[in-house]
This record gives C-alpha cells, sequence and structure tokens, in this order.
C-alpha cells in the first residue's frame, strides 16, 4: 500500500467517524434522558434528607448496585424528628430491591418499623406476572397475605432509572409504566411528564469547618437535571438526572426529599438533631393511628364537604384531585365524601375481583367462611352486610403481635388484627363475586388526622364499609387517601403537613 493509499484510508476513516458522531448528536442529543450513558447505568450511591414544611425530621439513602441478569437496589429511610420530645415516634423502612435489565420487579423484601412495632413485607413475582405477599411480624413466620398482578411493574424508587432509559424523553414527552410499590402493596399506573430542565448545583460534597467542627457543603457539583411532573393515585413531581438519579421529589402537602452530601444528611443532622438543636413536627398527618388514640368513629351516613389545604398557606394547586375516587368527589380544594355509592360509575378492574392469590385449601376456607357468615345473619339479599356484621361480631380482634393477618388464618383462629379483619373483608366479598379493595386514609373528625383503614366493596360504585366497626356504610368521617393497609411512611410522604376542614354542610365542627 503506498503512501497515498494510506492517507485516503485515514481519510475515509475520520470522515466516517465525523457521520458517526453526528449521527449520535442527532439522534440523542447531548443532555437528553435516554442517552446512550443512560443504558449504562453504573453502581453509585446518593443521599437525601427529609424535611416537612421545611424542617428536616430525617434522611434517607440509595444504593444501586449492577448484577449479570439486572440490578440491585437498597433504599433506606429514617424518620425522627417526629412527635415532641416526650412522645417522640420513630420510623424506618428498608428495602432490598432485585430488578431485571429493564428494571422489571423481581423481588423485594422491606422491613417496616413503627415506634415499638416491626415487620418485614416479601414481595416476589413469578413467571405468570403474579406478586406473591407474604407479611411478617418481627421474628415470627411470614403469613401469605395474597397476590397481585404485577405484569412488568417497576418500583417506586426504580421508576426514574426506567425512565432514564427509553431513549425518547424530551420536554414535553411523558411515560407511562405500572408501579408495584411494596408499602402500599399494589400496583398503579404513573405517567411521568417532562415539564422543565436546568443545571442544577449539587451539595454532593463536604468539607469540614475547621472553627466549628461541623460538615459545610461544597456546592461545585453541576449536573443536567429534568422536572417530572408524575401522574398517579398521589401525585408529586421529581428531579432527575440524565441517569434517572433522583435529585428531589417533592410532594403537594409539605414533604421533599433532597440530595445532600452524606456529610450534611448524616453526621451533621444526627448531631444536631442529638443536641435538640432542630425543631420537631409534633403532628403529621397519619403518624399515629385512630385504634392507638381509642377513637370511636362517628356513625355519621350523611355526605360531609372537607376544604384540604396545606397548613404552611402554600397552594396545593390540583393536589385536591389526589382525593377524587370512590365515594369520594373533589370541586376544586373541596372533597365531598358521600355515604353511599353514586350510580354509573364505570366497573372497576378486573384486579379488584382477583382470588387467584390462593391457592385450594385457603379458598375453602374462605368459601366456608363465607357460607357461614351468610347462613348466621341470613342477608342473602345483601351480602356485604352479612358479611361486614360476621367479620366485625364473629372474628375477634387481636392487638397482639402474634395476631393472625393472612385471611384465612383470621377464619381458622377465628381473630385477627386490624389488618387481618380487614383483608379477610375483602377476601370474602371477592369469593363472593364482588370486586373489593382495602384503603387508608384518614379521620378528619380528630384534629391529629390519624390514620385508619377501611374496606370497599363495588355496589354499583365503591361502598365504604368499616369491617372493625361493623359499619355499612363506613363513617363519613374517613378521607380515603390510598389503596392498601395503613402504612405510617406513605401517609407522612403523602399527606404529611395537610390540614383537612369540614365545613358546616352536614356536621357542625371545625377541626385541622
Amino acid at each position: 500500500m503506498t503512501r497515498r493509499h494510506l492517507g485516503l484510508v485515514i481519510l475515509a476513516a475520520w470522515i466516517g467517524s465525523l457521520g458517526w458522531l453526528l449521527h449520535r448528536r442527532i439522534n440523542h442529543p447531548p443532555g437528553a434522558i435516554g442517552s446512550l450513558t443512560a443504558r449504562r447505568l453504573g453502581p453509585g450511591a446518593a443521599y437525601y434528607t427529609f424535611e416537612l414544611e421545611g424542617t428536616p425530621i430525617g434522611s434517607a439513602g440509595l444504593t444501586v448496585d449492577t448484577l449479570t441478569s439486572g440490578f440491585s437496589m437498597l433504599f433506606v429511610l429514617g424518620l425522627d424528628g417526629l412527635g415532641s420530645a416526650g412522645s417522640e415516634l420513630r420510623l424506618a423502612i428498608r428495602s432490598d430491591t432485585r430488578l431485571g435489565r429493564t428494571f422489571r420487579l423481581l423481588t423485594a423484601r422491606t422491613s417496616v418499623t413503627e415506634g415499638e412495632w416491626s415487620h418485614t413485607e416479601e414481595v416476589v413475582v413469578g413467571t405468570d406476572s403474579l406478586a406473591s405477599l407474604r407479611i411478617a411480624p418481627l421474628g415470627q413466620r411470614a403469613q401469605r397475605v395474597g397476590g397481585v398482578s404485577a405484569p412488568d411493574a417497576t418500583t417506586p424508587t426504580s421508576f426514574a432509572f426506567r425512565f432514564a432509559t427509553t431513549g425518547r424523553v424530551q420536554v414535553g414527552e411523558s411515560y407511562t409504566t405500572m408501579v408495584f410499590d411494596p408499602l402500599s402493596q399494589g400496583s398503579v399506573l404513573q405517567t411521568a411528564e417532562v415539564i422543565g430542565d436546568t443545571t442544577w448545583v449539587l451539595t454532593d460534597s463536604a468539607t469540614v469547618d475547621t472553627l466549628t467542627g461541623e460538615w459545610t457543603a461544597v456546592p461545585t457539583d453541576t449536573v443536567e437535571a429534568w422536572r417530572l411532573e408524575v401522574r398517579s393515585p398521589a401525585p408529586f413531581t421529581m428531579w432527575v438526572t440524565d441517569q434517572g438519579w433522583p435529585i428531589r421529589w417533592e410532594y403537594p402537602f409539605g414533604a421533599r426529599l433532597t440530595r445532600r452530601a452524606f456529610e450534611l444528611v448524616e453526621t451533621d443532622y444526627r448531631r444536631l438533631r442529638r443536641a435538640g438543636s432542630l425543631p420537631r413536627v409534633e403532628t403529621a398527618a397519619g403518624l399515629v393511628s385512630a385504634s392507638a388514640l381509642g377513637l370511636k368513629l362517628d356513625a355519621g351516613a350523611v355526605p360531609l364537604d372537607i376544604v384540604v389545604s396545606r397548613r404552611d398557606g402554600l397552594p396545593i394547586g390540583g393536589a385536591a384531585g389526589m382525593f377524587a375516587g370512590g365515594r369520594q368527589t373533589v370541586r376544586g380544594d373541596t372533597v365531598t365524601i358521600h355515604p353511599t355509592p353514586g350510580g354509573g360509575a364505570p366497573s372497576p378492574p378486573m384486579h379488584y375481583r382477583n382470588t387467584t392469590g390462593f391457592t385450594a385449601q385457603p379458598m375453602a376456607v374462605l368459601s366456608g367462611a363465607l357460607r357461614e357468615a351468610v347462613e348466621r345473619y341470613g342477608n342473602t339479599s345483601d351480602t356485604v352486610a352479612s358479611l361486614v356484621k360476621w367479620v366485625a361480631q364473629d372474628v375477634r380482634l387481636d392487638r397482639s403481635n402474634l395476631a393472625a393477618v393472612a385471611p384465612e388464618l383470621v377464619v381458622v383462629n377465628g381473630a385477627g388484627s386490624r389488618e387481618g379483619k380487614i383483608r379477610l373483608l375483602v377476601a370474602l366479598a371477592r369469593v363472593a363475586g364482588y370486586p373489593a379493595r382495602a384503603v387508608t386514609g384518614l379521620n378528619v373528625d380528630h384534629p391529629l388526622l390519624p390514620r385508619y383503614s377501611w374496606a370497599e366493596v363495588w355496589a354499583n360504585g365503591w361502598l365504604a364499609v368499616d369491617p372493625n366497626e361493623g359499619q355499612v356504610p363506613a363513617s363519613t368521617s374517613l378521607l380515603r387517601v390510598m389503596e392498601g393497609p395503613g402504612r405510617v411512611v406513605p401517609l407522612v410522604t403523602v399527606a404529611g403537613a395537610l390540614r383537612a376542614t369540614p365545613i358546616a354542610n352536614s356536621k357542625e365542627r371545625q377541626h385541622e
């Protein structure tokens, strides 16, 4: 080969490489979420401070490890700035999740600690996309509590990472995927829209101030970030990097997680908290349970209007819409809780009829309990009322840590926890052919807005029923916030600084 030929080869290679770079620039513009770098997510860790109405009350950490088959994610959240100094309530969750290469949920094990009470929740998604759920009180054997469909579902923590690998997300674009939340134990469709981008200054570094001995931020790290507006039953917004790493979660009612340097999140925060230098948030919506307060729920069956707002007075925009659905309607910032469902609503999805999570033996136990309930209370024209009365009166409430949660075990033992009785009612209704679900919300008849769980059964619309109090319909003092059992952390995250003010259209009372 002559020098001329060699020069032509080099020139052709150079032109080819320029063409390839131009192709990449056109099809993957710099900064676009879903760029080629986003598809090669490497190991990493990030730390976050948790604030409620601007007051730090805890911290969180997210660690990502790569596996040959996908990813491993560890998310740890601890809240300890809640409650007065004499009645501090510590909340903690640790969720260890395995995901496939497309961030599809494979397994999840979540440990939850609420004060003196602890339990674990296990999720395994089979090849049939059925997520098997098990719950184990601290030190006890796990109880299978059923299963839900989770086709190609990701998790709340990995949602942004999956979003970042679509390769087509730009400002104005949107993306929808199924999300399974182990804490609320359900699957929902979430849609995220990119509504803006900016250059974000991260406080991912810190240095020691030699005069005070405290760590101080070194905000020199800048990254391109995109603002996602996530529409789900509990809407929120978040800022993410080009690889999907969350920088900030922002919830409508005052809760916010913001990425910061580890030394600021852990070292300084813990020292200031121990020294009593940080204020406490004495109340948060859902922080305590109605049953722990010994409340007797109002059995009122008249419509109730509730004005929802933030305690700090900041606007909530369309956040009131998160309360729409079921027996609740929303107009502006006012939520109306109806005692009975309105007619003409579309039928609910089939998964609310799902009993495939139960094997033959549990199904036989539940079918026997269904027959007993109807025969005992003799109301075949209103099977739902018979079931609620049977669960409320014939199934004993077990307040111990050994209480049964799995529906068939509640039947066999003749006793169960409050959650167990709700799960049993839902299971019996489904066996009888009624769509049903467990829900959680707040008792707006008390100034602390304590959490409470009940059930909804489809009867030409969602009818709220309370298998613990035996109420059909359930009290209209109960504002539904989310599906699933009454977990503290999701409620505090979603509605921590909520103000719910009943107005005198039907009941003469005023609470915050």
